[in-house]
Formats: C-alpha cells, structure tokens, sequence
C-alpha cells in the first residue's frame, strides 16, 4: 500500500518513472519499517489496554499523525529536502487564459439560445402601442 501511494504521488506530481523507482529505492523499505514501529505497538495497546468504544477515535488519531508523516515522506528527496510545486506567474497567466476562453464559450452558447429564441419569436407579429388599441382601429381612424 505504500508503495502505491508513492507511485500515485509521484505520477501526480510529473515524476518520470526513473525518478519514481529511485524513490522507491530509496524510501520506502524506511517508511515501511517506520510503519511497522508505529502501528504495531498502536495495534497492541488497542487490543491490550483501550477500550473497545475507543479504539476509532485512537486509530484516527496516530492516523492523522501517521498521514502527515507520509506525506512529508512522499514529498522530500533523497537529501531530506522538501520538495515544493510552486505555481508560476506564466501558470497563473495561463489559467487567467483559460478562463477567458472558457468565459467566452458560454457568452457564445449563451447568445446562441437567446438568438435561437429571436429567430423564433420573429414569426410573431410584434404590435405598436398606436396598433394595439382596445376597439381594434387605428389611432389615426377616430
């Protein structure tokens, strides 16, 4: 299961697969011995000592704690350095473009129903105030 979350971490993050087998190599039979250190003791006091209406709430508990662990794990190299994604200026420029493109699709989409219900709306007969009198003549008739 490790292994898996650092595959999925890498491939989500644009590691290539070199660099994903040499963190592999490199992490995780430490991270799997420190999992073994943790839970198996974690494990042991919960069936030993905890009670059983307890047991949810101390699991969940070493778990948020173990989670942040590995995910520091799955984010340093091999230096202990953390590696960070930053977002450039040229990625929030490209996402403003997007956007844009995006805002525009459905100003299009948008216009094409209203003109859509023009079009049908032009078969109608539009009357003017002069033509729509209550006796059914002309302003100009009285």
């Amino acid at each position: 299961m490790i292994a898996a979350m650092y595959f999925l971490t890498a491939t989500l993050n644009g590691k290539s697969l070199m660099q994903i087998q040499k963190k592999l190599e490199d992490s995780l039979l430490q991270t799997w011995l420190n999992s073994v250190y943790v839970w198996g003791p974690v494990q042991i006091l919960q069936q030993a000592v905890i009670p059983i209406q307890y047991r949810v709430a101390v699991a969940n508990v070493v778990s948020y704690f173990w989670d942040t662990y590995l995910s520091y794990m799955m984010m340093t190299d091999s230096q202990g350095s953390a590696q960070m994604v930053v977002a450039t200026d040229d990625d929030a420029a490209e996402d403003r473009e997007v956007d844009c493109r995006k805002a525009e699709q459905q100003r299009r989409h948008t216009s094409r129903r209203r003109s859509s219900v023009v079009r049908r709306r032009s078969s109608w007969r539009i009357l003017d105030d002069d033509d729509n009198d209550d006796d059914g003549k002309d302003a100009d008739d009285s």
